[in-house]
C-alpha cells in the first residue's frame, strides 16, 4: 500500500503542464497572428473608405438600371436591349412613348436619378469603339476630365444581334 502512494506522488512531481519555452512559442504565434490580422483588415475596407465609394455604387446601380430595366425589350430578359428605346435614349429627340424612361441621355443625371454635381457618361461599345444603330451613336454625357477619379460600371448587352458593353462612367 505504501508503494502505490509513492508512485502517485512521483508522477505528479515529474510531469509539468507547461515550460517557459512552450509559453514563449505560444505567445509568439499568437502575437504574429494578431499582427497579421490587424495589418490586413484595413485593406478589406479600403474600396469603401475612399472618395470613389459612392461613385462605385452609382455606376453599378446605373448600369444595372439601364441594362435590366430602362432599355430592355422585356424585363425578364436583362441585357437584350430594345433597339427603338435604346436609340431614343441616346438621341436628342426621343419620340417613342412606350419606353420606360422619362428623361433621356440629354438629361443623363435626371434619367438615372443621380445628383447633378456628379459627372456621368454612358456609352455602348463594341470592339473598343462606340456602337452606332440606325445612324445614332450610342453615347451620352460629357467625357470625363483627365484628372478625375473615374469609376466604371459595365454590363454585357445585346442589341440587334450584336454584342456590346454598356459602360457607365461616374466621377
Amino acid at each position: 500500500m505504501n508503494r502505490g502512494t509513492r508512485t502517485s506522488q512521483r508522477n505528479s512531481e515529474d510531469t509539468r503542464g507547461q515550460t517557459g519555452f512552450d509559453f514563449l512559442v505560444g505567445m509568439s504565434v499568437f502575437l504574429v497572428t494578431v499582427g497579421l490580422v490587424l495589418s490586413f483588415t484595413p485593406g478589406m475596407f479600403e474600396p469603401f473608405d475612399t472618395e470613389t465609394g459612392p461613385n462605385m455604387i452609382i455606376a453599378d446601380r446605373s448600369a444595372s438600371l439601364l441594362s435590366a430595366d430602362l432599355l430592355v425589350e422585356e424585363t425578364t430578359r436583362p441585357g437584350v436591349l430594345n433597339t427603338t428605346c435604346t436609340t431614343d435614349f441616346f438621341d436628342t429627340d426621343p419620340d417613342d412613348p412606350n419606353c420606360r424612361f422619362d428623361a433621356n441621355g440629354t438629361e443623363l443625371n435626371a434619367a438615372l436619378s443621380v445628383d447633378d454635381y456628379r459627372g456621368l457618361n454612358v456609352t455602348v461599345e463594341s470592339s473598343g469603339s462606340v456602337m452606332t444603330v440606325d445612324g445614332d451613336r450610342l453615347a451620352a454625357g460629357r467625357a470625363p476630365p483627365a484628372t478625375a477619379d473615374v469609376v466604371v460600371g459595365k454590363r454585357s448587352v445585346l442589341i440587334e444581334d450584336e454584342q456590346g458593353i454598356l459602360l457607365v462612367r461616374v466621377w
